[in-house]
């Protein structure tokens, strides 16, 4: 019987450990994402206002996440108001690893260059990407200008 109590014991204290050290690691670990996230981009850059670490459940939520194109700063081109990412463990049971992503009211503004679409209307018809007029086979984002 005072086995088991020492037991429980760790099991609280380990638990209570992992809670208060999860209270501490949510900024740097905000500062770190938004870093690694804005080197990886070229010409936008991505603001992420809060980042909650779950570490009993191991999920993440991020508030506020805004990704604005360096020319424009004014004009975000997405704005999530929050975005929840969650390990599965039910898949994890079964041997298989599964995320779930849960965005919340996300809003997107996409616009198109249309003097790029009436000027090269050939390239439009081999294929268009999203986010800028580039043609499919084509390794370098070199976006048309307007």
């Amino acid at each position: 019987m005072k086995r088991c109590w020492k037991l429980a014991a760790g099991l609280g204290a380990l638990v209570l450990l992992i809670m208060i050290a999860s209270a501490f690691i949510d900024e740097p670990l905000r500062a770190s994402l938004e870093r690694k996230i804005n080197t990886s981009l070229t010409g936008y850059s991505v603001r992420i206002e809060t980042l909650r670490f779950h570490p009993i459940g191991f999920a993440l939520d991020l508030e506020n996440l805004v990704l604005v194109r360096n020319e424009q700063p004014a004009l975000p081109i997405a704005n999530i108001p929050k975005w929840t990412a969650r390990v599965d463990w039910e898949a994890l049971l079964s041997r298989r690893l599964v995320n779930d992503h849960y965005l919340q009211r996300p809003s997107f503004r996409i616009t198109a260059c249309i003097d790029a679409l009436l000027i090269h209307p050939q390239k439009h018809a081999t294929g268009v990407v999203a986010g800028g007029p580039y043609p499919k086979s084509s390794q370098t984002r070199t976006p048309y200008t307007c």
